[in-house]
């Protein structure tokens, strides 16, 4: 069990049974099959955030993107694999950007076009996250898959989807199924699973008790996951 304590400065720990092990880092966010822990540390200067990977009892400091000062890691996958956010860009045009985490080292994830983050990935290499998109209201943030090296845009595969918006994508599973949450236009908002279904190349999206189809455009549509 992955694990922070809020009281006497914070920190991050692991818990098997009755023992715990403090980790060396400010925040665990995810953990994997082999004990392997994704979070942020406060860098020696005491001034940045930078992504790190635990690891054989090792803190590896992941770095930032090329211009970036922060980083920090949002999950990974059985594989070490680790994706999060970093700053972009020379300073004063700096922008947050999601990355990837492999072999040692780091890249930048999809379109740098917008300030986008990766929230999540799973045994297959699938990243979701969100980016903003410059408009108001609901529509200021999006949220996207990252699949076999194309970027969608989760919001324009919506078909019929009585005025409802994912707001935010936190998790997906080596399903393909997709947790977040959906607002509609009277800012009620609710816990949203979207699925892969068995209509070819579609999903579907059970949200508040509404399944709501959701059409894939792009090369053979989105992959469909044995569960």
């Amino acid at each position: 069990m992955l694990a922070r304590q809020e009281t006497n400065g914070g920190g991050t720990y692991l818990a098997n049974g009755d023992n715990a092990t403090v980790l060396p880092f400010w925040q665990g966010r995810a953990i994997n099959e082999s004990g392997q822990v994704a979070g942020a540390r406060l860098d020696d200067n005491g001034g940045f955030i930078r992504a790190v990977l635990y690891t054989n009892g090792q803190v590896v400091d992941l770095g930032t993107l090329a211009g970036g000062r922060d980083s920090f890691a949002s999950d990974l996958n059985d594989s070490g694999v680790v994706v999060g956010g970093s700053d972009f860009g020379t300073a004063g045009l700096a922008s947050r950007q999601s990355f990837i985490w492999r072999d040692g080292v780091m890249e930048a994830l999809g379109s740098t076009a917008t300030r986008n983050t990766a929230t999540a990935i799973n045994n297959h290499g699938d990243v979701v996250g969100t980016f903003a998109t410059g408009g108001t209201g609901l529509d200021q943030t999006h949220s996207y898959l990252y699949q076999d090296g194309v970027q969608y845009d989760l919001q324009t595969l919506l078909a019929g989807g009585g005025g409802w918006r994912i707001m935010e994508v936190v998790d997906i599973n080596d399903s393909g199924q997709i947790a977040g949450q959906a607002c509609n236009a009277a800012g009620q908002c609710f816990a949203a699973l979207l699925s892969p279904v068995p209509e070819p190349a579609s999903y579907g999206m059970l949200l508040a008790g509404l399944a709501v189809v959701v059409g894939v455009r792009g090369r053979g549509g989105l992959r469909r996951r044995a569960a």
